[in-house]
């Protein structure tokens, strides 16, 4: 290498070089003068380039690594004396050699601010810069997480804090350098001084020791002062007798101390009073030899006043008075009846707690209790049965607000007064004693599992909660709270943990035992990696099919550059279901980092998957434009600065573009209102119905009421009638007397046709009036009818005229019905006609190609009077109807004249004559004399029996 040193060109050998801030560090280990560091900066000469020395600091001492620190500004040259601190800014070693002595290969600055150095016999050292500690580590084959080999040739860190050290030909041992400190132990086969069982059931303790419940195989004790030691001396628990043994091998649920030297313990073969008996051993009793104590106790509590609570296996809840005084063995049970719903909800009982509020609560296999009253002051004399009542909280539907599982493992009270309960299935159930609803912390929300076993508040503020997919502590104060999980590869002893197998000492530090053994710690030496993840995104799918940069989809293509580096996403709605690959770049326990995500404008909820899933599924999106967002969350809880986002765009269906829908909106508007229509025309129908029921229910009770009227007045008016016809007999001499009489005659006769009128008309609507045509002149007919009228006309100046051009006209008719028509139609002419005004009768034949004979008879009633409106016209031969309802009548005269003109195949109809008045026509068929052979029978066959029906 060509230097240039004090303007002198040199070639030379080095053995080390390294960049450092804008220079070049060489190492010159000359073997006849003492090794020297250079520092040198590189130039351009023509066309080549030169190093420029500017400093040259010399060390006796061979230099074999050199490595910076930016945080001190140290450089750190690891040599065959150990490790020398340099200040570049000063240009001199400072400080004290590090591992002085030791021929220091290689040298590394970690981030968790430690130095790093193999040696050149087998070993890699460590010293803690803020602290001082140093150590070592070595190759063992029968501890797990040792070096693979002691022969060191490389060190690295990668920025997820993890340092990896390369051996000669064993491969690459790779260390976490935030290493949880957790202290895991298990059964060794070939050890004497281990644990009786890997099945750790429950723990207890004094401030020296720690008891250690197994499964099938007694306890055992250790010292505390042991429980961070590589390997501490377990000891079987010294018993006094053989049959204590025999209860110990039983099998243990739980222990609660009582005092250093009284222990209570729950067991397989009912509830023990464990005590020690001399200095060193240990003598046990039952509490009873009640066959209803002799049961499997899992929980044991006891409270304030010194009373035992006993949780059982099957057979429900014990409460024993302190035992110091209860001699006897009294104890009372409590267990569910099936009638009493105060009664405690099942008879496992698996765990029992005290609140703050001194809130006595109890968690079963089917729920959870909470005791009525005060617990403290039971009447606990044996001289009455203390009755206790629960409130039950049971799982028995789902929804927000309610206990979502049944499987009561713990609790625990939170610094609000909300109760935090360990589900077997539910995760974290959040009870508001206040208000009786629930919360929830589920997998969902960053829990490693559903199935929570224990929740125990540790010193360092977090929340240390078990379960069986590993260990996670809970961050509750952070700004946003998380979860932080650790497993089998942190150091625990496994990742499936026991019901009731947790212990807090009195110094903080925690244990969770588990069926692998156990794991204690002191929650603030469990260290958070500062190293935030990174996050990529690795592929887009689908229908589980990779699209590549340039690949279509429906002709449309879809990437054109890789999914880290788009800006859109364009799939068409029938690819509305897809994944994207993900990935979280840290590497310390990358097993538990996770992936936060979110759809803006289909769910504003952040997600989290486990980064092990590799994906993130995105099924069903409806069409519209979305934003993705992603973050990498480390298995620390940190999130990644840097997030990865894109806008999705779902392509609607032609059906649901612009134009479709607004041509669908307006066929649904037309189809809404066309059924608002049917359905408003079906109310009027149905309610025209109605009133027209009622019509004809209240026509029905006026033609019965005038009938039986017509009924009530026609015999005494033909007793009128009888002896006025005698006195125009018998008086000869014409006088005002006889006029009067004729008046009275004719009027009293006009009277008995309006009442026969009335009793025809009923026969009409009941189809039992007849037609009988006979021979008659129907210009007489007429005639008389008018001449009837002669005497109305002085009264108003009314003006009654008769045109008739015939003087007779014999043809085949009913007479009366005929002139029951002419009576009505004139009565009702008088009544519409002005004052000084006319009515005009007339009579004419006229043609008509409907008829037998090409001919009909036209009887026209003209009055000059009030118009009628079309409205009225259309309904005036409707029974009951009054186009005036002040005027006079009942409404029946016209409705009664038409189905009498329809009696003789005739019509009847109305005209309004603008400015003159109003004209009434019938038309009759003419049957006269010459066709009688062949009318009359017609007529005869088929209007012999008619009824009347009134238009509806």
């Amino acid at each position: 290498l060509q230097v240039l040193n004090n303007g002198q060109s040199t070639s030379n050998y080095y053995h080390y070089s390294k960049v450092f801030n804008d220079q070049i560090i060489l190492v010159n280990n000359s073997t006849s003068q003492p090794s020297s560091l250079l520092f040198a900066k590189l130039l351009k000469r023509g066309e080549g380039a030169y190093l420029s020395v500017n400093k040259e600091v010399n060390l006796n001492a061979r230099i074999n690594c050199i490595d910076h620190c930016a945080i001190s500004n140290t450089l750190y040259v690891a040599s065959t004396n150990g490790i020398y601190p340099f200040n570049p800014k000063e240009g001199k070693f400072t400080g004290n050699i590090l591992f002085r002595g030791e021929d220091i290969q290689q040298v590394i600055y970690t981030s968790n601010h430690r130095l790093y150095a193999s040696v050149s016999y087998p070993k890699l050292l460590y010293i803690d810069l803020h602290t001082g500690l140093s150590g070592g580590y070595g190759a063992n084959p029968y501890q797990a997480g040792a070096l693979l080999d002691n022969e060191i040739h490389a060190l690295f860190e990668d920025f997820s804090g993890n340092l990896w050290i390369g051996h000669q030909g064993q491969g690459v041992s790779i260390m976490d350098l935030y290493r949880k400190k957790f202290y895991s132990f298990h059964k060794e086969p070939f050890r004497n001084e281990t644990l009786n069982s890997n099945t750790i059931m429950c723990f207890e303790g004094t401030e020296n020791e720690v008891f250690i419940g197994c499964r099938n195989n007694g306890l055992n004790i250790v010292s505390k002062n042991e429980t961070t030691a590589r390997s501490p001396e377990f000891r079987r628990l010294p018993v006094a007798n053989e049959n204590f043994t025999g209860v110990l091998n039983d099998g243990i649920w739980d222990i609660e101390k009582q005092s250093d030297s009284v222990f209570w313990l729950g067991t397989d073969m009912g509830l023990f009073k464990m005590y020690k008996k001399g200095n060193v051993s240990w003598e046990a009793k039952p509490f009873s030899a009640h066959p209803d104590l002799q049961v499997p106790v899992r929980k044991i509590f006891i409270d304030s006043n010194n009373n035992l609570w006993c949780g059982s296996h099957g057979n429900g809840l014990f409460l024993i008075p302190n035992p110091a005084y209860n001699t006897d063995g009294v104890f009372f049970r409590y267990s569910t009846e099936n009638e009493n719903n105060e009664s405690l909800s099942d008879n496992v009982v698996i765990s029992i707690f005290l609140d703050s509020k001194k809130r006595f609560w109890v968690g079963t296999n089917n729920g959870l209790n909470q005791l009525k009253g005060d617990y403290e002051n039971l009447d606990l004399s044996g001289m009455s049965y203390p009755q206790l009542k629960f409130k039950r909280y049971v799982a028995t539907q789902p929804g927000d607000n309610f206990l979502n599982n049944n499987e009561i493992n713990a609790f625990f009270e939170n610094y609000d007064g909300n109760i935090w309960i360990a589900t077997q299935g539910g995760g974290i159930n959040i009870l508001n004693p206040s208000t009786g609803r629930f919360s929830y912390l589920t997998a969902s929300d960053g829990l490693p599992s559903n199935d929570v076993i224990s929740i125990v508040p540790g010193d360092d503020g977090n929340l240390w909660i078990s379960t069986n997919k590993g260990l996670a502590s809970y961050h509750r104060f952070a700004e946003e709270p998380f979860f932080r999980v650790f497993n089998a590869a942190d150091g625990l002893q496994g990742e499936i943990f026991m019901v009731n197998s947790f212990y807090k000492a009195t110094d903080g530090q925690l244990f969770f035992g588990g069926d692998n053994g156990f794991t204690c710690f002191y929650p603030r030496d469990i260290e958070i990696n500062e190293i935030k993840p990174k996050i990529n995104l690795t592929e887009l799918r689908v229908r589980n099919r990779v699209v590549e940069i340039g690949d279509t989809i429906y002709k449309k293509q879809v990437l054109t550059r890789s999914l880290n580096e788009i800006e859109q996403l364009t799939l068409p709605y029938q690819s509305n279901s897809f994944s994207i690959g993900v990935s979280a770049l840290h590497f310390q326990s990358p097993q538990n980092n996770s992936i936060a995500y979110l759809l803006e404008g289909s769910f504003e909820t952040w997600y989290r998957v486990s980064a092990t899933s590799r994906y993130v599924y995105l099924t069903n999106i409806p069409p519209g434009v979305y934003t993705f967002r992603a973050r990498a969350i480390s298995s620390d809880g940190l999130l990644s600065d840097q997030e990865k986002s894109f806008v999705v765009e779902i392509k609607p269906p032609w059906y649901r573009t612009g134009i479709a829908m607004v041509g669908t909106g307006l066929f649904v508007i037309l189809i809404t209102l066309g059924f608002i229509y049917i359905l408003v025309n079906r109310q009027k129908l149905i309610y025209q119905k109605k009133i027209d029921k009622i019509a004809i229910e209240n026509n029905e009770n006026k033609m019965l009421f005038l009938t039986n009227i017509a009924h009530e007045l026609r015999t005494p008016l033909s007793l009128i009638i009888a002896p006025v016809e005698d006195l125009l007999r018998n008086m000869t001499v014409d006088n005002q007397w006889k006029n009067h009489l004729h008046l009275i005659f004719r009027n009293s006769n006009y009277l008995l046709r309006l009442i026969n009128q009335i009793i025809d008309f009923r026969k009409l609507n009941a189809g039992k009036l007849t037609l009988r045509p006979q021979k008659a002149d129907i210009v007489r007919v007429v005639k008389d009818v008018v001449l009837n009228f002669k005497g109305y006309e002085s009264h108003r100046n009314i003006s009654l005229k008769l045109n008739v051009p015939v003087e007779s006209l014999p043809v085949y008719i009913d007479v009366q019905k005929i002139e029951e028509v002419l009576y009505n139609l004139i009565s009702n002419a008088f009544r519409h006609t002005y004052d000084d005004h006319s009515i005009t009768v007339s009579l004419h034949v006229s043609e008509n190609e409907h008829t037998a004979n090409g001919k009909q008879i036209e009887i026209t009633v003209f009055n000059e009077g009030k118009e009628i409106e079309e409205e009225d016209r259309r309904k005036i031969f409707d029974r009951f109807y009054k186009v005036d309802e002040s005027a006079e009548g009942a409404g029946i005269g016209l409705s009664f004249a038409k189905s009498l003109v329809e009696m003789h195949n005739g019509t009847i109809g109305v005209e309004s004559v603008a400015g003159k008045g109003v004209s009434f026509k019938v038309a009759l068929p003419f049957t006269g004399i010459e066709d009688a052979d062949s009318e009359i029978p017609q007529l005869l066959a088929e209007e012999v029996q008619m009824s009347f029906t009134p238009e509806i």
